[in-house]
């Protein structure tokens, strides 16, 4: 509605014997009055035809308000859970360089891209690649764990906090 107002008033001040538009923009500007009005009229028939969802909307954000403002320590667990995925991260990254560093490392010039394959002491040559897969699978298992951890947490707290109260 301020677009339909702002458009309006540069559309008028066009008619003014000092206006500043040419006859051609000031009739751009008529025409964006023109369909911000319409878009705004379209908006305000949604608004009218969805109220029961947006006052089920308005509800649910304020009993979400009243849980924040009634437990404030359950913003504590996503903080708390990103530390654990850092946590989980890091010993990841170090689980990696430890096992990349594993026994004698050579190149294998027969295959392209080239893997990197370790020796064992006893000569039998292992290749890293799935092993390395399968660890970065475990990470990814890991954080999303965390993540469905995190988010059941608040969930139930929640979810007591409604049907507990009055």
């Amino acid at each position: 509605m301020a677009a339909t107002g702002y458009c309006a008033f540069i559309w008028k001040d066009r008619n003014a014997p000092t206006g500043p538009l040419s006859k051609d923009d000031a009739n751009k500007f008529l025409a964006a009055s023109i369909v911000f009005a319409i878009l705004a009229l379209i908006f305000g028939i949604m608004v009218c035809c969805g109220y029961n969802s947006l006052k089920t909307a308005i509800d649910v954000v304020d009993a979400s308000a009243d849980f924040l403002a009634k437990t404030k320590r359950i913003l504590f667990v996503p903080i708390l859970y990103f530390l654990l995925n850092v946590l989980a991260v890091f010993a990841w990254v170090v689980i990696v360089a430890c096992f990349n560093s594993m026994g004698k490392i050579t190149a294998d010039t027969e295959h392209i891209p080239q893997f990197r394959k370790s020796t064992a002491a006893n000569g039998h040559q292992e290749d890293h690649s799935l092993i390395l897969c399968a660890l970065f699978f475990g990470l990814l298992w890991v954080v999303a764990f965390n993540q469905a951890v995190s988010s059941f947490i608040v969930m139930v707290s929640a979810t007591s906090y409604y049907f507990n109260s009055d």
